[in-house]
């Protein structure tokens, strides 16, 4: 991003650094004359178009595209992102697409830079930029890849620059999953870190429904009973209800072995429908900060 405006981003890994200019405004037309994909499928490469670090200033895309873009941890916007650890990154290029059916969603973010200093993170978002549906922050300058099973609908997604300056390209996929079959998405933090009580530890994740034409019942089940308990056990799902959250808390006894025992542990909740439509989602369970530090786990979203 090539925001005139600045924000300080509370962490001892990140720098001020200054943002580039703007794109020229002839860079801008022949950006906005190359927005949309061609009919033939082939991704059509366009260029970052500022401003665009708010949600309803995000730059409209059509997958397939490849988006090229600068970005710096000086840049300022609408959305910033925290996790469980305190890191915190600003979304301040944002960009917003449309599927219309059950799509496979491939997001890749390549850094052009050698410099492990610029260090950028990719996000996906709902629409108004509320909720994190996934994400990828993995330490230094390594490329950050999304892909997702996505329900008809708009989307956002986002770069963040957690440290320096760099240029980026954003390629952006999304091919359809086939209509009339159902299908069933599992969304949710990818990371618990336990508190040291060892009490009160839970995620929450979210089941979404696409293609259920008539209503069906649908079983929540864990591979380990003995350190999560996720509820409800059972649901229901339809056309008109598509949506249920799924709470799942650690068990304390089980919590606490974990504190003591110091090494992380996995589980995994699956979620299957009397229509054939199934999900699973493996949950890491940590006992520090330090368990996870590859990768920066953000699961809230704070709005200006």
């Amino acid at each position: 991003a090539s925001s005139s405006r600045s924000s300080d981003i509370p962490s001892d890994n990140e720098s001020e650094l200054n943002g580039n200019e703007s794109s020229s405004s002839a860079e801008s037309i022949e950006a906005s004359e190359s927005s949309s994909s061609s009919s033939s499928g082939t991704a059509a490469n366009i260029n970052e178009i500022e401003p665009n670090d708010s949600v309803d200033q995000a730059q409209s895309i059509t997958p397939p595209s490849v988006v090229s873009g600068q970005i710096s941890s000086s840049d300022d916007g609408e959305i910033k992102l925290s996790s469980d650890t305190g890191a915190t990154v600003i979304i301040s290029d944002l960009f917003k697409f449309t599927v219309s059916e059950t799509s496979s969603l491939n997001a890749l973010l390549q850094i052009e830079s050698d410099s492990q200093e610029n260090d950028l993170d990719l996000v996906l978002l709902n629409s108004d930029g509320s909720d994190i549906i996934d994400s990828s922050s993995q330490t230094g300058n390594a490329d950050e890849l999304i892909t997702k099973t996505i329900a008809p609908g708009t989307y956002l997604v986002g770069v963040g620059a957690f440290s320096g300056t760099a240029s980026y390209k954003l390629t952006v996929n999304a091919e359809s999953s086939g209509t009339g079959t159902p299908t069933l998405t599992l969304t949710g933090p990818e990371t618990l870190i336990l508190n040291a009580s060892g009490i009160n530890n839970k995620v929450m994740l979210v089941a979404s429904a696409t293609n259920f034409s008539a209503p069906s019942k649908c079983l929540v089940t864990t591979s380990d009973v003995l350190t999560v308990k996720p509820r409800p056990l059972s649901f229901m799902l339809s056309s008109s209800i598509s949506t249920k959250k799924i709470k799942v808390k650690v068990k304390n006894a089980a919590a606490m072995s974990i504190i003591e025992s110091g090494e992380s542990q996995s589980v995994t909740i699956d979620v299957t429908c009397t229509n054939g439509a199934n999900e699973q989602f493996d949950l890491l369970i940590s006992p520090t900060a330090d368990s996870v530090i590859n990768e920066r786990i953000y699961s809230r979203v704070i709005k200006k």
